[in-house]
């Protein structure tokens, strides 16, 4: 025994016990270790094997070797008097477990600096934010944060710089929002060189302009109707149209400019976002999806805004359209009582040619819808917009709401009531209900196989 404490005594003071005779053998870690071991009953070679053991996990700890560190972990359970229940081996587990999650993130922190540095080189500045602010959050390295105030700033500066000597005043200014996040002070400074740049001036679209979307893995088309004003409802010359003010004429602009889908919703687009599919008439992804209520609508777009807004363009939102958006697209510009002229009977859009409009003759009755785009075009690009299924609008039903003077700007419908409007007709309703001024109502938890939308981007 006094001469394995003469051995730790060495390890401990650099010197035999015996020539420190100041001291007390009592009061060094290893006189303690040994009599707690003596006192739990071990032999003086197990005594021997526990601190041999316990000498190597404390190496392999430091060296980050955690494989044999567990090994020696798991040879130490067999050798204490409670195994795994000892506060000891407890301890000693609870050390290791620390050590290696401080490892694994230094090592992961590693990984993003090492990608921090290849986007710097790569002028990835964004990426290279990123993955250096990861590994900062990581671990705490001196070095990370000095690639972060140094390299990269630096870098992101002279990038600010050259796009404003180029003239770039996009790339500046995206830049530059960058920089604030590294150096605001800069950034601050920045700004008036970059007002000073000549700015881009919007390109507004044609009417009738195309815009392809994929939401869903579904590919949506879009037409571009610019600002406008038009003659919204009928005059009173027009054949049965209905009394009262239900379609009265009158003024209406519309100040900003919308997409409106080419087509009324698809059952492969319903499909692909909802998961189900509603309609009674089936066999064909481009049947346009119906039995949906005005609510189910609703949750439809709410969907594609919480789920698919990434397909959108910037500062555009999916939408239902309101009255006013959808006559003056359906119109295209035409006064006519339909957008290609004053006569139907079945043939130009898909209705009941039982009771023709603007003639005697009658014409085709299908019963059913018939897929997107069976008919032509208006002068937008945009199909059905007469026939095959009614279209939900945003709007509650008023019918005197249009004879107010607010009505007249952007107007989006009453603010309260108790029934929503379709627009355009369908394959069920004669040739007059297809009209372009023509006004539908029903509740909106209401559903039917002629009951359908489509979709409107708006800002």
């Amino acid at each position: 025994r006094t001469q394995e404490l003469a051995r730790r005594c060495r390890d401990e003071s650099d010197k035999p016990c015996v020539q420190q005779p100041r001291v007390s053998c009592a009061q060094l870690p290893s006189f303690t270790l040994l009599t707690n071991l003596r006192r739990e009953g071990l032999t003086p070679t197990r005594r021997q094997e526990i601190i041999t053991e316990e000498e190597r996990f404390e190496e392999y700890l430091v060296a980050s070797d955690f494989e044999r560190a567990q090994d020696c972990l798991t040879t130490l359970a067999g050798y204490y008097p409670e195994g795994t229940a000892s506060e000891k081996y407890q301890t000693l587990s609870q050390t290791l477990a620390k050590k290696k999650e401080e490892y694994d993130k230094r090592q992961e922190a590693e990984d993003c600096y090492a990608n921090a540095q290849s986007a710097l080189q790569a002028k990835n500045f964004a990426e290279a934010l990123t993955y250096i602010d990861d590994a900062i959050e990581l671990y705490k390295d001196s070095k990370y944060t000095t690639f972060r105030n140094g390299a990269l700033t630096r870098g992101v500066r002279a990038a600010v710089n050259q796009s404003i000597t180029d003239g770039n005043y996009q790339k500046a200014e995206s830049l530059n929002k960058l920089l604030a996040q590294l150096d605001a002070k800069t950034a601050k400074e920045n700004e008036s060189r970059i007002a000073e740049l000549e700015q881009p001036k919007p390109v507004t679209p044609e009417a009738g302009a195309l815009k392809t979307l994929t939401i869903a893995g579904v590919k949506v088309n879009f037409r571009w109707a610019p600002a406008g004003t038009f003659q919204m409802g009928s005059p009173e010359s027009e054949e049965e149209r209905y009394s009262g003010n239900w379609e009265k004429q009158h003024t209406v602009t519309l100040s900003k400019g919308f997409w409106i889908a080419e087509t009324e919703t698809t059952q492969e687009l319903w499909e692909a976002v909802m998961g189900n599919n509603p309609s009674y008439f089936t066999g064909d992804k481009q049947l346009p999806v119906e039995e949906v209520s005005w609510n189910d609508c609703q949750e439809f777009v709410e969907k594609l805004n919480a789920s698919y807004s990434s397909a959108l363009p910037s500062g555009y939102k999916y939408a239902m359209p309101t009255e006013a958006q959808w006559e003056y697209a359906c119109r295209a510009g035409t006064t006519t009582p339909f957008n290609f002229g004053s006569v139907l009977n079945g043939d130009k859009a898909n209705c009941d040619g039982n009771y023709p409009y603007g003639t005697s003759t009658k014409g085709a009755y299908k019963a059913k819808t018939t897929p997107v785009k069976s008919y032509a075009a208006n002068a937008w690009g945009l199909y059905d917009m007469h026939g095959n299924v009614l279209e939900w609008c945003a709007d509650w039903s008023d019918e005197d709401y249009y004879t107010s003077s607010s009505a007249t700007t952007d107007p989006a419908g009453p603010g309260s009531g108790s029934d929503r409007v379709f627009r355009g007709g369908s394959w069920f309703y004669s040739a007059e209900c297809c009209r372009s001024a023509s006004r539908r109502i029903s509740t909106p938890e209401i559903r039917g196989n002629d009951y359908g939308f489509r979709l409107v981007l708006v800002r």
